[in-house]
């Protein structure tokens, strides 16, 4: 589902890689404004999709009922997605290791929203420009 809508979303290159579990590396070569286009889209399906998977009742209740990981009956809501993304300048990264602390933490973030979420960090120029200082 998102690699049909990131090829039809973007005319350049686009990745998408299965990181593990249910998360996932989307790259692409495009605009701010594309970039968070893109996500509003990609959470307008998913939410609309994901609804099928769950009963009729559920669907109405906005929630379900289930076991949680203790055993106990508990209250969840239906299933959503979080999307975290970096827009810029990647140099100031000394590894991949690096973005994938800074990507945790916006993640971190937008999941406290429980419900579909983005939030993408713009990376400014000048935090470009301090990087470059500082590697000299």
């Amino acid at each position: 589902m998102l690699h049909s809508h990131i090829d039809s979303s973007i005319s350049y290159n686009g990745f998408v890689g299965h990181v593990g579990g249910d998360d996932f590396v989307c790259i692409i070569e495009s605009s701010y404004e594309n970039c968070v286009d893109i996500c509003k889209k990609f959470i307008e399906i998913f939410d609309k999709e994901i609804l099928s998977f769950f009963n009729e009742k559920d669907r109405s209740n906005g929630y379900l009922m289930a076991l949680d990981r203790k055993g106990d009956f508990d209250v969840f809501g239906l299933t959503s997605i979080a999307i975290a993304g970096i827009y810029g300048i990647f140099n100031d990264f000394s590894s991949s290791s690096e973005i994938s602390k800074d990507v945790a933490v916006i993640k971190k973030e937008v999941k406290k929203q429980k419900k579909s979420a983005y939030l993408i960090k713009k990376l400014t120029y000048i935090e470009y420009l301090q990087s470059c200082a500082h590697s000299t």
